[in-house]
């Protein structure tokens, strides 16, 4: 049984005995190897979006002993790189969060590093906007996004208020050093000396009056909005931003935070069990539209009024939605106007953006590529021309002044967009029809797998590529992300693809413009698949996304 799993768990005994909490937790432990193994045979590891696990004792865990590690890798990676660093600190609602934050902030404050901290939970929006007013050199969020409730992260930021593409430095010194090797200065201790220093409303209420500057709240009074944070850190941010309209109603239930997220156990609003209490507040008000956010708020959902019911929207409806009305408007559209997205991001952005000549950047899955784009058109004296960078998993972000997505800021642009509509006796989906009708039913469904072997996981994008290369007729191109090759399948040639990064991600391309695209998840243990399917009627595209549908369970299953 003398296996590294193992080794560590009788290294994190020994190093624990003084703490009441976790020592117990490791005793319970016992000598159930496969729960041993479960929690120590890896470490935790910086993926898209930060380190995220489950909450618990052990190596790839999430618990104060990995956070303070983290903290203490981060603080000697930014001490590396900048003579006095400065970091900004945040968190949301969930369990721990608020303590994880106050110890990854006393590592800081050991190593000499100026911290900001954040008094309470407050949104990704204002903590991106935040390390950029005040200069800071970096930022830490604690959170998990939109994970369930026994889930909580660590999320790293640069100095741009982005996520950092290029975290190998990181990763070499997360790998090289014990996770006990570091220290802390009480925060008592470090709030007295300065070294830690609380984040009042300032900043929060300075984002506010950007984000009211941008979009006069004020007009937005003929509509009726309902909205849920559920249960996460941006409901005072979104309230303050939405005072002043007279028909603004939150769900109670999800008003406050809830670390157990009682009513909605996955509280993502890609997930539609998550409107259930909005939609039936809304449908007792007849509101015009529900907004969700998830526990970072870095998220929206949307669901809209038409007729006599609400449909809820996909985030690339969305999307589309967005650009169309900047256009339709000119608002936002300014000379060269750019658009970012992910190339797992379909729908009609891509013919709306061609119809109209507005450029479209594509990137790597994960919003740090979009923010890495923005930040280059910004160095290029270009930033003006960007109006739009999404993701189809519900992320947009609108002003460059954050540089994440934001589910508040963009809330409140949508809003203005539901007005402008209903003004014209148009819902949402009258538009949306419109644009289906004009440029095609380009659709795009995601469908996942649980997997938690990145071994298995390899294996599968592998059986996936050897089918098609075996099975010619079915496709048209691979492009294997993982090599930078393209496969012509039909003329049986390899070209080398346009990207300036590798990445686990394999693109099929069919006949008609319909796509698959796999890829491991980087914050959740999931193989998953994207079907970007089109078609002349709705019908169509729906035939054709069973299609591929079919076909990826069927190859699924086929991997041993």
């Amino acid at each position: 049984m003398f296996d590294i799993s193992y080794s560590r768990y009788l290294h994190w005994r020994d190093k624990l005995r003084g703490n009441r909490a976790l020592s117990s937790e490791l005793a319970l432990l016992g000598g159930n190897g496969s729960e041993i193994s479960s929690r120590f045979d890896s470490m935790l590891v910086l993926g898209t979006a930060g380190a995220r696990g489950l909450i618990g004792v052990g190596t790839n865990r999430i618990n104060v002993v990995t956070v303070s590690h983290l903290s203490q890798c981060y603080s000697e990676f930014l001490k590396g790189r900048f003579l006095s660093p400065s970091v900004v600190i945040s968190y949301d609602t969930r369990k721990f969060s608020e303590e994880f934050a106050v110890a990854s902030a006393e590592v800081f404050a050991a190593s000499g590093i100026k911290v900001y901290l954040f008094k309470e939970p407050s949104p990704i929006g204002v903590f991106s906007f935040a390390i950029r007013k005040m200069k800071c050199s970096a930022g830490v969020m604690i959170t998990a996004s939109h994970n369930p409730p026994e889930y909580n992260g660590y999320k790293v930021y640069n100095e741009y208020g982005a996520q950092p593409v290029d975290v190998n430095g990181l990763s070499d010194i997360i790998n090289s050093k014990d996770v006990f090797d570091f220290n802390k200065k009480e925060l008592v201790r470090s709030l007295s000396d300065g070294d830690i220093v609380y984040i009042g409303e300032e900043i929060t209420n300075e984002y506010v009056c950007n984000i009211r500057n941008e979009v006069n709240v004020e007009d937005l009074c003929g509509i009726d909005v309902v909205y849920s944070p559920l249960n996460g850190c941006a409901s005072k941010t979104f309230c303050s931003l939405f005072r002043s309209l007279r028909n603004f109603h939150i769900v109670e239930e999800q008003k406050n935070p809830d670390c157990n997220f009682s009513t909605c156990w996955r509280p993502d609003p890609q997930n539609e069990d998550s409107f259930n209490l909005a939609l039936k507040l809304a449908e007792s008000r007849g509101s015009d539209v529900v907004i969700l956010n998830d526990p970072d708020g870095d998220r929206l959902g949307l669901s809209v009024r038409h007729l006599d019911s609400y449909i809820i929207l996909s985030g690339i409806e969305i999307a589309a939605l967005f650009l169309h009305f900047m256009i339709e408007t000119k608002n936002r559209i300014c000379r060269n106007p750019c658009i970012i997205k992910s190339i797992v991001s379909g729908g009609l952005c891509g013919e709306i953006a061609k119809a109209h000549n507005v450029k479209v950047i594509q990137t790597l899955p994960g919003f740090k590529y979009i923010s890495k784009e923005i930040h280059k058109l910004e160095k290029s004296n270009a930033l003006n021309s960007f109006i739009l960078g999404f993701e189809e998993s519900n992320g947009f972000l609108l002003y460059p002044f954050i540089r994440d997505k934001d589910g508040v800021s963009s809330s409140a642009f949508f809003c203005r967009i539901v007005s402008y509509y209903k003004e014209r006796n148009l819902s949402c989906i009258d538009v949306l029809n419109m644009l289906y009708q004009k440029f095609g039913y380009k659709m795009q469904k995601n469908i996942s797998f649980a997997e938690t072997k990145k071994e298995r996981i390899e294996k599968i994008i592998n059986r996936f590529k050897d089918h098609f290369t075996t099975n010619n007729s079915e496709a048209l191109f691979i492009n294997d992300y993982r090599k930078l090759e393209s496969y012509n399948l039909i003329e049986g040639k390899v070209e080398p693809l346009d990207m300036d990064k590798k990445s686990d991600i394999l693109e099929i391309v069919f006949e008609g413009g319909n796509k698959l695209f796999l890829r491991a998840s980087g914050t959740e243990p999931l193989v998953k698949f994207y079907i970007i399917h089109t078609g002349k009627t709705r019908e169509q595209s729906l035939n054709s996304c069973k299609k591929i549908e079919n076909l990826v369970v069927r190859i699924y299953n086929g991997v041993s």
